[in-house]
Protein backbone atom coordinates (compact mmCIF):
# COMPACT_ATOMS: atom_id res chain seq x y z
CA UNK A 1 0.00 0.00 0.00
CA UNK A 2 1.37 3.17 -1.06
CA UNK A 3 2.25 4.89 2.54
CA UNK A 4 0.41 8.43 2.93
CA UNK A 5 2.52 9.85 5.33
CA UNK A 6 5.35 9.68 2.47
CA UNK A 7 3.37 10.19 -0.44
CA UNK A 8 2.79 13.88 -1.12
CA UNK A 9 0.08 14.30 -3.32
CA UNK A 10 -0.63 13.10 -7.23
CA UNK A 11 1.73 14.41 -9.09
CA UNK A 12 3.21 17.55 -7.68
CA UNK A 13 5.79 17.64 -10.59
CA UNK A 14 3.38 16.72 -13.72
CA UNK A 15 0.01 16.25 -15.10
CA UNK A 16 -1.52 13.30 -15.62
CA UNK A 17 -1.03 13.46 -19.73
CA UNK A 18 2.86 14.52 -19.61
CA UNK A 19 3.55 11.19 -16.96
CA UNK A 20 1.61 8.96 -19.13
CA UNK A 21 4.00 10.31 -22.24
CA UNK A 22 7.22 9.96 -20.29
CA UNK A 23 6.66 6.21 -18.90
CA UNK A 24 5.19 5.25 -22.10
CA UNK A 25 8.63 6.03 -24.24
CA UNK A 26 11.20 5.40 -21.68
CA UNK A 27 12.56 2.08 -20.82
CA UNK A 28 10.67 -1.17 -20.39
CA UNK A 29 7.12 0.00 -21.30
CA UNK A 30 8.22 1.45 -24.86
CA UNK A 31 9.13 -1.81 -25.93
CA UNK A 32 5.91 -3.34 -25.00
CA UNK A 33 3.09 -3.61 -27.35
CA UNK A 34 0.52 -0.50 -27.37
CA UNK A 35 -1.84 -2.15 -26.35
CA UNK A 36 -0.19 -3.18 -22.96
CA UNK A 37 1.12 0.60 -22.56
CA UNK A 38 -2.42 1.81 -23.12
CA UNK A 39 -4.13 -0.44 -20.14
CA UNK A 40 -1.49 -0.20 -17.83
CA UNK A 41 -1.25 3.87 -17.83
CA UNK A 42 -5.18 3.82 -17.64
CA UNK A 43 -5.24 1.74 -14.46
CA UNK A 44 -1.58 3.33 -12.73
CA UNK A 45 -2.31 6.07 -9.71
CA UNK A 46 -0.17 9.16 -10.17
CA UNK A 47 1.69 9.46 -6.92
CA UNK A 48 4.97 11.42 -5.69
CA UNK A 49 7.17 10.75 -2.87
CA UNK A 50 9.60 12.98 -1.12
CA UNK A 51 13.44 12.72 -1.14
CA UNK A 52 14.46 9.44 1.18
CA UNK A 53 10.85 8.37 1.67
CA UNK A 54 10.39 4.75 1.37
CA UNK A 55 8.34 3.24 -1.08
CA UNK A 56 8.79 -0.27 0.73
CA UNK A 57 10.84 -2.29 2.38
CA UNK A 58 12.33 -6.07 2.76
CA UNK A 59 9.62 -8.43 3.69
CA UNK A 60 6.71 -5.69 3.14
CA UNK A 61 3.72 -7.58 1.28
CA UNK A 62 3.63 -6.96 -2.65
CA UNK A 63 1.02 -4.15 -2.93
CA UNK A 64 1.89 -3.63 -6.88
CA UNK A 65 4.44 -2.28 -8.94
CA UNK A 66 5.69 0.99 -9.94
CA UNK A 67 7.40 2.73 -12.87
CA UNK A 68 9.37 5.91 -12.45
CA UNK A 69 8.41 9.22 -13.66
CA UNK A 70 11.08 11.30 -12.81
CA UNK A 71 13.55 11.46 -10.09
CA UNK A 72 15.79 8.72 -8.76
CA UNK A 73 15.40 5.71 -6.79
CA UNK A 74 17.80 3.61 -4.52
CA UNK A 75 17.48 -0.04 -4.50
CA UNK A 76 18.51 -1.91 -1.12
CA UNK A 77 19.18 -5.28 -0.21
CA UNK A 78 20.07 -6.82 3.46
CA UNK A 79 23.81 -7.01 3.92
CA UNK A 80 23.69 -9.47 7.10
CA UNK A 81 25.24 -7.92 10.04
CA UNK A 82 26.40 -4.48 8.36
CA UNK A 83 22.89 -3.13 7.19
CA UNK A 84 21.39 -2.51 4.27
CA UNK A 85 23.46 -1.93 0.90
CA UNK A 86 22.84 0.38 -2.05
CA UNK A 87 22.69 -1.91 -5.21
CA UNK A 88 21.60 0.22 -7.51
CA UNK A 89 20.79 4.15 -8.39
CA UNK A 90 17.56 4.03 -11.26
CA UNK A 91 16.60 6.05 -13.48
CA UNK A 92 13.16 7.61 -15.12
CA UNK A 93 11.60 4.47 -16.81
CA UNK A 94 12.55 1.87 -14.04
CA UNK A 95 10.02 -0.31 -12.94
CA UNK A 96 10.32 -1.64 -9.19
CA UNK A 97 8.55 -4.04 -7.71
CA UNK A 98 7.65 -6.67 -10.24
CA UNK A 99 9.11 -10.32 -9.24
CA UNK A 100 7.19 -9.89 -5.76
CA UNK A 101 3.96 -9.48 -7.20
CA UNK A 102 4.16 -12.45 -10.02
CA UNK A 103 5.52 -14.77 -6.98
CA UNK A 104 3.05 -13.52 -4.18
CA UNK A 105 6.07 -12.93 -1.95
CA UNK A 106 7.50 -10.39 0.29
CA UNK A 107 9.96 -7.82 -1.11
CA UNK A 108 13.14 -8.77 -1.11
CA UNK A 109 14.77 -4.96 -1.51
CA UNK A 110 14.29 -1.68 0.01
CA UNK A 111 13.37 0.58 -1.89
CA UNK A 112 14.17 4.62 -1.19
CA UNK A 113 13.95 8.14 -2.68
CA UNK A 114 17.22 9.45 -3.38
CA UNK A 115 15.30 12.83 -4.45
CA UNK A 116 11.66 13.81 -4.91
CA UNK A 117 10.23 11.46 -6.90
CA UNK A 118 7.03 10.75 -9.29
CA UNK A 119 5.98 7.15 -9.93
CA UNK A 120 2.91 5.66 -11.37
CA UNK A 121 1.89 2.68 -9.10
CA UNK A 122 0.01 -0.28 -10.56
CA UNK A 123 -1.68 -2.01 -7.92
CA UNK A 124 -1.81 -5.68 -7.48
CA UNK A 125 -5.23 -6.18 -8.14
CA UNK A 126 -5.03 -4.48 -11.71
CA UNK A 127 -1.87 -5.93 -11.72
CA UNK A 128 -3.78 -9.50 -11.55
CA UNK A 129 -6.43 -7.96 -14.19
CA UNK A 130 -3.87 -7.50 -16.77
CA UNK A 131 -2.12 -10.44 -16.36
CA UNK A 132 -4.33 -12.44 -17.27
CA UNK A 133 -3.24 -11.99 -20.89
CA UNK A 134 -0.56 -14.38 -21.83
CA UNK A 135 0.80 -11.82 -23.78
CA UNK A 136 1.03 -9.48 -21.00
CA UNK A 137 1.91 -11.68 -18.68
CA UNK A 138 5.01 -12.76 -21.26
CA UNK A 139 6.36 -8.94 -20.95
CA UNK A 140 5.80 -8.69 -16.87
CA UNK A 141 8.21 -12.05 -16.87
CA UNK A 142 11.22 -9.93 -19.36
CA UNK A 143 11.14 -7.22 -17.12
CA UNK A 144 11.20 -9.95 -14.04
CA UNK A 145 14.10 -11.79 -16.03
CA UNK A 146 16.03 -8.48 -17.26
CA UNK A 147 16.02 -6.91 -13.34
CA UNK A 148 17.08 -10.47 -12.57
CA UNK A 149 19.98 -9.89 -14.60
CA UNK A 150 20.90 -6.37 -13.62
CA UNK A 151 21.40 -7.65 -9.71
CA UNK A 152 23.67 -10.71 -11.45
CA UNK A 153 25.62 -7.72 -13.23
CA UNK A 154 25.77 -5.16 -9.97
CA UNK A 155 27.11 -8.70 -7.59
CA UNK A 156 29.72 -9.81 -10.22
CA UNK A 157 30.54 -5.99 -10.12
CA UNK A 158 30.99 -6.00 -6.43
CA UNK A 159 33.26 -9.40 -6.48
CA UNK A 160 35.74 -7.71 -8.80
CA UNK A 161 39.00 -6.85 -6.65
CA UNK A 162 40.07 -4.38 -9.02
CA UNK A 163 38.16 -1.02 -7.58
CA UNK A 164 39.18 1.42 -11.03
CA UNK A 165 37.29 -1.47 -13.12
CA UNK A 166 34.57 -1.95 -10.56
CA UNK A 167 33.63 1.65 -10.63
CA UNK A 168 33.94 1.49 -14.10
CA UNK A 169 31.12 -0.91 -14.65
CA UNK A 170 28.93 0.43 -12.70
CA UNK A 171 28.92 3.77 -13.81
CA UNK A 172 28.33 2.02 -17.72
CA UNK A 173 25.75 0.29 -15.72
CA UNK A 174 23.66 3.35 -13.96
CA UNK A 175 24.55 4.95 -16.99
CA UNK A 176 22.20 3.23 -19.24
CA UNK A 177 24.92 0.01 -20.69
CA UNK A 178 27.35 -0.21 -22.71
CA UNK A 179 26.42 2.52 -24.78
CA UNK A 180 27.42 5.60 -22.78
CA UNK A 181 26.80 7.76 -25.60
CA UNK A 182 28.17 10.95 -26.03
CA UNK A 183 26.28 14.77 -26.52
CA UNK A 184 26.82 16.66 -29.68
CA UNK A 185 29.91 18.33 -27.92
CA UNK A 186 30.95 14.78 -26.73
CA UNK A 187 30.03 14.96 -23.81
CA UNK A 188 27.94 12.54 -21.48
CA UNK A 189 26.15 13.18 -18.21
CA UNK A 190 25.88 10.64 -15.13
CA UNK A 191 23.96 12.45 -12.86
CA UNK A 192 25.16 10.84 -9.47
CA UNK A 193 26.65 11.90 -6.08
CA UNK A 194 30.23 10.81 -5.25
CA UNK A 195 28.49 9.54 -1.76
CA UNK A 196 25.75 7.44 -3.79
CA UNK A 197 28.72 6.20 -6.19
CA UNK A 198 30.45 4.82 -3.00
CA UNK A 199 27.78 3.04 -2.02
CA UNK A 200 26.83 1.47 -5.52
CA UNK A 201 30.96 0.36 -5.68
CA UNK A 202 30.86 -0.83 -1.70
CA UNK A 203 34.00 1.23 -1.23
CA UNK A 204 34.85 4.43 1.06
CA UNK A 205 34.03 7.99 -0.49
CA UNK A 206 37.64 8.76 -0.23
CA UNK A 207 38.23 5.70 -2.63
CA UNK A 208 35.76 6.94 -5.07
CA UNK A 209 37.05 10.17 -4.99
CA UNK A 210 40.88 9.12 -5.19
CA UNK A 211 39.72 6.86 -8.20
CA UNK A 212 37.71 9.51 -9.84
CA UNK A 213 40.64 11.95 -9.86
CA UNK A 214 42.53 9.26 -11.37
CA UNK A 215 40.04 8.95 -14.54
CA UNK A 216 39.65 12.94 -14.78
CA UNK A 217 43.28 12.79 -14.99
CA UNK A 218 43.16 10.36 -17.94
CA UNK A 219 40.41 12.24 -20.01
CA UNK A 220 37.75 9.68 -19.22
CA UNK A 221 35.52 11.79 -17.59
CA UNK A 222 35.23 15.49 -15.59
CA UNK A 223 33.52 16.44 -12.22
CA UNK A 224 30.99 18.62 -11.26
CA UNK A 225 28.64 18.84 -8.60
CA UNK A 226 26.09 15.81 -8.30
CA UNK A 227 27.61 14.90 -11.61
CA UNK A 228 29.85 13.07 -13.97
CA UNK A 229 30.59 13.83 -17.62
CA UNK A 230 31.72 10.99 -19.28
CA UNK A 231 34.20 12.37 -21.86
CA UNK A 232 35.61 8.67 -23.46
CA UNK A 233 33.18 6.07 -23.48
CA UNK A 234 35.50 3.60 -24.92
CA UNK A 235 38.24 3.98 -22.38
CA UNK A 236 35.90 3.45 -19.49
CA UNK A 237 34.61 0.36 -21.54
CA UNK A 238 37.95 -0.91 -21.60
CA UNK A 239 38.54 0.02 -17.75
CA UNK A 240 35.63 -1.98 -16.79
CA UNK A 241 36.85 -5.02 -18.45
CA UNK A 242 40.04 -4.86 -16.60
CA UNK A 243 42.78 -3.56 -19.83
CA UNK A 244 45.10 -0.66 -19.31
CA UNK A 245 44.04 2.38 -20.78
CA UNK A 246 46.13 5.74 -21.39
CA UNK A 247 44.58 8.71 -22.65
CA UNK A 248 46.06 12.26 -22.90
CA UNK A 249 43.77 14.36 -20.56
CA UNK A 250 41.70 16.85 -22.05
CA UNK A 251 39.35 19.66 -20.82
CA UNK A 252 35.63 19.60 -20.95
CA UNK A 253 34.07 22.51 -23.05
CA UNK A 254 34.55 26.12 -21.53
CA UNK A 255 37.67 24.62 -18.82
CA UNK A 256 36.28 21.80 -16.91
CA UNK A 257 32.40 22.20 -17.62
CA UNK A 258 30.22 20.62 -20.26
CA UNK A 259 27.84 23.13 -22.08
CA UNK A 260 24.75 24.04 -21.14
CA UNK A 261 23.73 21.99 -23.96
CA UNK A 262 24.90 18.70 -22.47
CA UNK A 263 23.52 19.46 -19.32
CA UNK A 264 19.79 19.61 -20.66
CA UNK A 265 19.98 16.60 -22.39
CA UNK A 266 21.89 14.46 -19.39
CA UNK A 267 21.73 10.32 -19.82
CA UNK A 268 20.27 10.18 -15.93
CA UNK A 269 21.12 7.49 -13.94
CA UNK A 270 19.94 4.27 -15.27
CA UNK A 271 19.10 0.74 -14.07
CA UNK A 272 16.64 -2.31 -13.30
CA UNK A 273 16.25 -4.77 -10.94
CA UNK A 274 14.29 -7.44 -9.59
CA UNK A 275 12.01 -6.37 -6.29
Amino acid sequence: MVSSYHCRGIGSNFNRNDAERLISTTGWLAHCPSALRRDLVSRARLVSFAKDATIYRVEDEPSGIYGLVDGQLRIEFDVFETGEQVAFIVKPGSWVGVASVIHRRQRALTVNCASASTLLFLPIAEFEVLAKDADNMREFAKLAIENNDMMLSAARDLMNSDIRARIASRLIAISGGADVGYEEDGYGQIAITQADLAMVCNVSRKTVNQELAQLENMGVLSRAYRKLFVTDANALQRIAKGDFVHVPAKPGPSGAQPTSQAISSAITVSANYPA
